[in-house]
């Protein structure tokens, strides 16, 4: 009786087409939906729906409102939501409605999921982005569920792709439209206001870093950092204006934009060879209880497997992150070693021996934490050991030969013409100088990296930047070049300020310009190389945005135009590094694929060191994210090569000649 009077009241004073109102209706339906009164909770969802539209009247559940006059966007999404789970909640019971209600439910959370990408388009900054993505997991998750049921219930395989798009749709959807963003700027803007955003960029760059600094010494300054956000806030304001001038005058622009497609079914299955699959998952993070979703593609189609998981599953994740970024292991005992092991046992459990794989070659994109996993180091079998010994365990890297990727429409979408040159450009600062330029970080020297850059220019064409030399000027002065990239080098990964993660040069000698390279400024560059190495700590890790993945120093490279990126997961050792370094170049100039040449040279590693260095915190941490193809060789090294052949058969010919000639004689 309560709630009839609030909301006549709630009528009376905003009318029936109110937000306001369309809450009170929703509360109607979210206390007959406790009450397990389904129909009538649909009834009043449908209310709510009435009520944050101008135009939409209709009181038929299977009818849904357009996006065209909704009073607040925000209402809209949870009473859709609302709706879609009431009618999945009906369709589990044995009633001739099982189907249209699965339909509706989906039509309701694509309604919801088109609306988001609404709202997405409209918003400017990176964090407001993230933040709707992080917010609408639930959405997709909900209507994979939808699909997949469809599927069961009438064996039409059209759902399963349905349900694949969903899961397509959730992963790096910003990183996407952002990458998208950069080609169309590239393309179709004149350089004036190329030149106008940039410095725009670098000035909120600037003042959000002046923020950032103060905010990490005690007793920062609040009068400074107040002046600073207000500065930033007019920086902001006018990138806004910049970027609303700029879909207004250029039409071309919002025609590209509009382009960020997702790759579909037949378009993967061609991509892939005869041996290669594609495993993409999906599920919702922190969760007690709940689905994980794989979906397995590979030339003969599509199909997929629901795996239960509960919060062990995230937990094992947190164990196996703990337990390899554990520095030393003095005391380390064999019930630590066994625990350990059967945690890399679990994990494979969970993600791979469900699927019943069949090829080897296998390209995973990952969902949520599972990105912060090397699958190298799982392992295939588990039995409690009597002695420590990690060289006998069954690790999957002797069985599969994985590489990863943000989501499957990046990773068949690069643009790789034209983009293969095996020249290197490889850097090894020099950190021991009396030039060091005022800083709070001190780092130690890597003495092994200089002989790891060494080593790679024994098997590919290249310049070496080692000591003072490799500066930050001179790396940025190249960064666009066509080739190769190595950095044998410092990096440091801010999880909270992914923005200034950075990569530490040598000094500059003649200039006060900070050696430091932030993550801002590398997805600022114009990247075209065919593969940046990035042999420095932590280059993979940072924060888990949820449908982002990682928000790491090797994301920031991949959204600069790096068609592949090898960075590690955790903290690297300098000297199973080189090793391994050593033997990736070795093989990548036999003319293996890049995931296959880094699976040898980590089997190489491991079957020449002693057992206490096969710890897979040594060797499993180098993974490959994006293109996995063989490094193509140009056109000049082919010329080179030829040449030399000829120069030797040459050679040979004259010496038989002259031979021959002294026989005569």
């Amino acid at each position: 009786m309560l709630y009839k009077k609030a909301l006549k009241s709630y009528i009376n004073n905003f009318g029936e087409k109110h937000p306001y109102t369309a809450d009170m209706y929703e509360t109607f339906g979210d206390y007959y939906l406790g009450q397990k009164k389904n129909e009538e909770a649909l009834k009043y969802y449908q209310k709510s729906l009435i009520s944050n539209s101008g135009d939409f009247n209709s009181s038929n559940i299977y009818k849904n409102p357009g996006l065209e006059h909704i009073l607040s966007e925000l209402n809209l999404l949870r009473s859709l939501k609302k709706k879609s789970e009431t009618l999945l909640v009906m369709s589990t019971a044995k009633t001739k409605d099982k189907e249209k209600n699965l339909k509706l439910s989906i039509e309701s959370l694509e309604l919801a999921l088109e609306l988001i990408n609404n709202v997405r388009q409209g918003y400017v900054s990176l964090e407001s982005k993230l933040y709707i993505t992080e917010n609408e997991k639930e959405f997709y998750i909900s209507a994979i569920e939808n699909a997949l049921q469809l599927f069961e219930l009438t064996a039409d395989k059209t759902y399963v792709e349905k349900a694949y798009k969903f899961a397509q749709r959730c992963k790096a959807a910003v990183l996407l439209s952002e990458i998208k963003q950069n080609e169309a700027f590239v393309n179709v803007i004149s350089d004036s206001l190329k030149e106008h955003k940039t410095t725009l960029l670098q000035n909120i760059a600037a003042f959000k870093k002046l923020i950032f600094d103060e905010n990490k010494k005690r007793g920062a300054n609040q009068e400074k950092i107040s002046h600073w956000q207000s500065e930033l806030f007019k920086m902001n304001k006018k990138h806004e204006i910049l970027l609303e001038n700029i879909k207004e005058n250029y039409p071309a622009y919002s025609k590209l934009l509009a382009k960020t497609k997702l790759i579909d079914l037949a378009k993967i299955k061609e991509e892939l060879s005869v041996d290669e699959t594609l495993i993409e998952y999906s599920y919702l993070t922190n969760k007690q209880s709940g689905q994980l979703y794989a979906f397995v593609i590979n030339k003969n189609g599509l199909r997929y497997k629901r795996i239960k998981i509960d919060s062990t599953f995230e937990r094992n994740i947190e164990l196996f992150r703990k337990k390899i970024n554990q520095v030393e292991e003095t005391n380390y005992t064999l019930q630590e070693y066994n625990n350990y092991n059967q945690t890399l046992y679990s994990l494979y459990n969970v993600l791979l021996k469900p699927l019943k794989l069949e090829n080897k070659k296998i390209v995973v994109v990952p969902d949520e934490k599972i990105a912060y996993l090397s699958f190298d180091a799982l392992i295939s079998e588990y039995k409690q050991e009597a002695f420590i010994n990690y060289a006998g365990l069954p690790y999957l890297i002797f069985d599969y030969r994985f590489s990863y990727a943000y989501s499957s429409s990046l990773l068949f979408s690069y643009q790789k013409e034209n983009r293969y040159m095996n020249y290197v450009y490889a850097f090894a600062p020099n950190y021991r100088t009396k030039n060091q330029v005022e800083s709070p970080y001190l780092f130690s020297e890597l003495k092994r990296a200089k002989e790891e850059i060494k080593s790679i220019i024994e098997y590919f064409n290249g310049t070496t930047y080692i000591g003072d030399s490799a500066t930050k000027s001179k790396f940025k002065s190249i960064i666009s070049k066509k080739g190769i990239f190595h950095l044998a080098l410092h990096a440091n990964s801010e999880k909270d300020n992914p923005d200034y993660s950075f990569l530490a040069f040598s000094p500059n000698i003649n200039s006060n310009e900070s050696n430091l390279m932030y993550n801002y400024e590398i997805h600022r560059a114009q990247i075209n190389a065919s593969m940046v190495v990035l042999s420095a700590c932590n280059t993979g890790d940072g924060r888990v945005y949820s449908g982002e993945g990682v928000m790491s120093l090797s994301r920031g490279f991949t959204l600069a135009g790096a068609l592949s990126v090898v960075h590690t997961l955790w903290r690297i050792s300098d000297e199973s590094s080189a090793v391994i370094m050593h033997d990736f170049y070795k093989y990548l100039s036999a003319g293996k694929s890049k995931s296959e040449a880094l699976q040898l040279a980590k089997i190489n590693y491991i079957e020449n060191s002693s057992p206490e260095l096969v710890n897979p915190k040594y060797w499993s941490g180098f993974v490959l994210l994006g293109d996995y193809s063989p490094l193509h060789r140009s056109h000049n090294q082919l010329s080179y090569l030829l040449i030399g052949l000829l120069l030797i058969v040459a050679i040979f010919f004259l010496f038989f000649v002259k031979r021959n000639k002294q026989k005569v004689k």
